[in-house]
């Protein structure tokens, strides 16, 4: 709807400047007004609203567009949560197989769902699979990678990283970071 009224409104802007453009080359041709008189009149009664209206329309549209945005990561978020939620461990094939994602897509989702304690476990990339906390005997903790064993580096205070397979273990849910939903 917004986006709608966006492109309303850079049209209304257009149409206007088109208007007044009009009407002063008419009124110029026929010697009514003097140039000068009529380019002002131009750049004040016909650009200045253009460009306010294709400011506010293009906010608009770019508004509407980034709530949409939002509003399909968090349905994808629910809809991977409640695939864990069944499932346990999950593999990235079963996630890509219902949702329309490449890789890498797939990878800053996975990441973001971690940083906004969405998800506690491990993103095991050598596998391919997505861990759950509760799938894993013993603790995570930084330190030691549960998938091979070597070194991991402290991302952030609930995140490490593994230096060799670059598994990306989440380690404490805590609560969740609040999204906005327009």
């Amino acid at each position: 709807m917004l986006k709608g009224l966006g492109y309303v409104l850079i049209v209304l802007g257009l149409v206007w400047f088109l208007y007044v453009l009009g009407g002063d080359l008419l009124a110029f041709r026929t010697d009514a007004v003097a140039m000068g008189q009529a380019i002002s009149h131009i750049l004040l009664v016909g650009l200045l609203p253009l460009l306010i209206l294709i400011a506010a329309g293009g906010a608009l549209v770019v508004f509407e567009r980034s709530r949409r945005q939002e509003n399909l990561q968090l349905e994808r978020e629910q809809f991977v949560l409640m695939m864990l939620g069944k499932e346990g461990r999950l593999r990235f094939d079963k996630i890509l197989e219902e949702m329309p994602l490449n890789k890498e897509q797939l990878r800053e989702l996975l990441i973001h769902m971690g940083k906004k304690k969405l998800f506690t476990g491990i993103i095991n990339w050598r596998d391919r699979v997505l861990i759950p906390s509760d799938e894993i005997d013993g603790e995570l903790s930084h330190g030691e990678c549960p998938i091979c064993n070597s070194l991991t580096s402290a991302e952030d205070a609930q995140t490490a990283v593994c230096t060799r397979c670059e598994a990306y273990i989440f380690l404490s849910k805590g609560p969740p970071e609040k999204a906005s939903i327009f």
